[in-house]
């Protein structure tokens, strides 16, 4: 079997060119997620909204990333309401201080209503009615102070909402919820608190688990998330390439893992973690040495969305072995690519390679797994069966991954390969440049 290509230098390793300024103009029109595959998700599944208080998928919803939700077990309460009719607005619940100081940069269009919530304004010795909500909480500027252009802007915004603020985020959430008539409707929700706001006023909703709902909603990718997707993909495989290509024997795997975190930094991601010839703990270190065959496995992120990229690296001439175990390897991969088409399923994927290795007559394992990709590093439905997972059928505008790892042991080393691919209705579209199967360094 001839050996794998491989590729000393490769020429496309520059970064990508930043999509920021036109992910600002598509939110102005149109949300991060599909909406038509919203509706029909919340149609199948008979349900009226969706509810979440989870950071990605607020982000996922609204376009307003709640950082301080993200930093701690959610300080501040934020909630994004999603309704079955596409007619209505994205609803979306924030602190009145989170919306100034966060939310405020990040202005989507008229597809979103945000509202806000503060304190009670004083101390009430009984509960008849509501209590009145404190004004805003804003940074402190004097009477006549010379305001920037973004400090006049954020305030403006903020005193556009006033006459939606609360004393309370469950005054909020239950005032949101009512006004957007769900009492006595089917609603998903992951939130617990939500839930118990409503039971207290009474409103009779039916709350179900959201992690089918919300998974099927991200696994169809939006024209505006394939772009992010493509963007995430493309940046995390040069840079994981552009890191390997630096590598010389006696390095160690910290060294390789910081050269990826910095490559992804530069083309505007946020790096999350390198597998190194199977190691992924940060803590663990060791040197690499000539003739050593290792896998890479990196993951970043661009504005929240996932690239995931793996390719195995030779320092010094390959072994003959390794050499064809990453030959047939590849091969599989091909074959599982040529069924990357609409309405076949994940075992259909799985199957194909499979039976690649079976005809390549070396006698190996590697498993192949496949997973959606997308604001997770898998955005399938959490609580499947193994039947319906296998059974998952490919649709236009999933974004795929295919790990394939080689599960062996003992026999030269570690490989790896894996991109990730879109499906349309023409057929499979790489994402990320169709490197070689490895590396020689």
């Amino acid at each position: 079997m001839p050996a794998p290509s491989f590729a000393k230098k490769s020429a496309n390793i520059a970064p990508a060119d930043p999509i920021n300024s036109k992910l600002n103009s598509w939110l102005v029109d149109a949300p991060h997620f599909n909406r038509e595959n919203a509706a029909k998700v919340l149609a199948d599944g008979r349900l009226d909204a969706v509810l979440t208080s989870d950071p990605v998928s607020i982000y996922h919803l609204t376009g307003i990333s709640p950082v301080t939700n993200m930093m701690f077990p959610r300080p501040f309460e934020a909630y994004a309401l999603l309704m079955a009719d596409q007619r209505e607005p994205v609803r979306l619940l924030l602190n009145d201080f989170a919306y100034y100081y966060l939310a405020s940069d990040e202005r989507p269009g008229q597809w979103l209503e945000p509202r806000i919530y503060s304190s009670p304004a004083e101390v009430q010795g009984s509960f008849e009615g509501p209590p009145k909500a404190a004004a805003p909480t804003l940074m402190r500027a004097e009477d006549g102070a010379d305001l920037s252009f973004d400090e006049k802007r954020r305030r403006d915004e903020v005193a556009a909402l006033t006459s939606t603020i609360t004393a309370s985020a469950e005054i909020g959430l239950v005032k949101m919820i009512r006004d957007s008539g769900l009492a006595g409707k089917r609603v998903a929700s992951d939130s617990f608190l939500a839930n118990m706001y409503c039971e207290r006023a009474e409103l009779g909703i039916d709350f179900v688990d959201p992690a089918g709902p919300l998974g099927l909603i991200r696994r169809i990718k939006s024209p505006i998330e394939i772009e992010l997707m493509r963007h995430a993909a493309t940046s995390n495989a040069q840079a994981a390439m552009a890191a390997a290509q630096q590598v010389r024997a006696g390095a160690g795997l910290h060294d390789l893992r910081t050269a990826y975190f910095g490559e992804a930094a530069q083309r505007g991601g946020i790096p999350g973690f390198m597998a190194i010839d199977r190691a992924t703990s940060i803590r663990y270190e060791r040197k690499l040495r000539d003739g050593q065959a290792f896998l890479i496995d990196g993951v970043s992120g661009f504005n929240g969305y996932h690239g995931d990229f793996g390719r195995t690296v030779f320092l010094g001439e390959p072994d003959r072995k390794m050499a064809a175990v990453v030959g047939a390897m590849a091969k599989a991969w091909q074959a599982i690519r040529a069924k990357m088409l609409v309405g076949n399923t994940y075992g259909d994927l799985i199957k194909a390679g499979e039976e690649a290795l079976r005809r390549s007559s070396l006698d190996i394992f590697v498993r192949f797994g496949v997973h959606s990709v997308g604001l997770w590093h898998s955005d399938d439905p959490s609580g499947q069966s193994a039947e319906q997972y296998i059974g998952t059928k490919l649709e236009p505008g999933m974004v795929l991954s295919v790990d394939c790892p080689l599960f062996d042991e003992g026999i030269g080393g570690s490989a790896h390969y894996e991109d990730l691919t879109l499906i349309t209705n023409e057929g499979p579209v790489a994402l990320n440049p169709e490197f070689p199967a490895a590396l020689l360094i």
